[in-house]
């Protein structure tokens, strides 16, 4: 059996360490416990990027006129390209339990569309001896915004919305806090490790070749 040289010796216990490390991250990374609950797990969200209002009206007429947030044209933004002050906030859509989800959402500013987009999930954390908290997550993103918002925005409401605002009684009138902030999917940390793992042998093997 041929012996081997010092260079390929090297090639082989580096690349033998980083898979071993990025295995044992990869099984780590799967068997961890789920996180404390708290609105979007699972994605990044960026606060830097955001729309707040204090005050918006909201509303959910199960059954009538369905779900509804309406700003006062006061909102404020940060973090993105377009209009960032006096902007109007309005949610439309049908959140009902049961029933197809479906909604809107559209900020304005002085010079037109700020940031659109489209219901793509509902979260709620309701808490008896405090405020509420609805989470509503858009896709399909539009308007200039959207280049630094990225693949989703994250509306958080904060207010009281009863016991089962999405439910037979909904919620008439309540007045709420809003911030609208962007949201990304993340690539797990086993995955990103291994994909180093990855980089890490390809460089090994340039270096080698040349």
């Amino acid at each position: 059996m041929r012996a081997l040289n010092g260079s390929h010796q090297e090639y082989v216990q580096m690349t033998t360490r980083t898979f071993g490390c990025a295995l044992v991250a990869l099984a780590l990374g799967l068997a961890a416990a789920p996180a404390d609950a708290a609105l979007f797990e699972g994605y990044d969200i960026d606060t830097s990027i955001s729309i707040t209002e204090t005050g918006v009206l909201a509303d959910n007429d199960i059954g009538f006129g369905g779900f509804s947030v309406i700003g006062n044209d006061a909102a404020t933004g940060t973090g993105y390209t377009g209009d960032t002050a006096d902007l109007s906030i309005f949610i439309s859509g049908i959140i009902e339990t049961g029933a197809p989800l479906s909604g809107d959402l559209s900020v304005d500013g002085a010079g037109g569309n700020v940031l659109t987009g489209t219901l793509v999930e509902v979260e709620t954390m309701l808490d008896p001896s405090g405020d509420d908290m609805l989470g509503l997550l858009f896709g399909d993103l539009g308007g200039p915004a959207m280049a630094e918002f990225g693949w989703f925005a994250a509306v958080t409401l904060i207010g009281e919305f009863g016991d089962d605002p999405f439910g037979d009684t909904g919620f008439s009138f309540a007045i709420a806090d809003i911030e609208i902030n962007s949201a990304e999917i993340p690539l797990p940390l086993p995955a990103a490790l291994l994909l180093t793992a990855l980089a890490g042998t390809a460089l090994v093997s340039r270096r080698r070749a040349a």
